[in-house]
């Protein structure tokens, strides 16, 4: 995710979501993630709105694909 605050400072956050290293690698050696290791986009905003509406954050963790 890459984010400017109001300065103008640039950030890029990117996060591991596995419960295991083993599950993290074993993705990262998977197809999935050779057709696609930089992931999916996703709109932050709505995220913490559905968030806030009472939708589980562990749903909202899953793979979008």
């Amino acid at each position: 995710m890459y984010y400017a605050d109001p300065d103008g400072n640039q950030v890029e956050l990117q996060v591991d979501n596995f419960d295991t290293i083993e599950e993290g690698v074993a993705f990262m050696e998977s197809e999935s993630f050779a057709r696609n290791p930089v992931g999916v986009p996703f709109d932050p905003e709505a995220w913490i709105k559905r968030l806030q509406a009472g939708e589980p954050a562990l749903d909202l963790m899953r793979p979008a694909w």
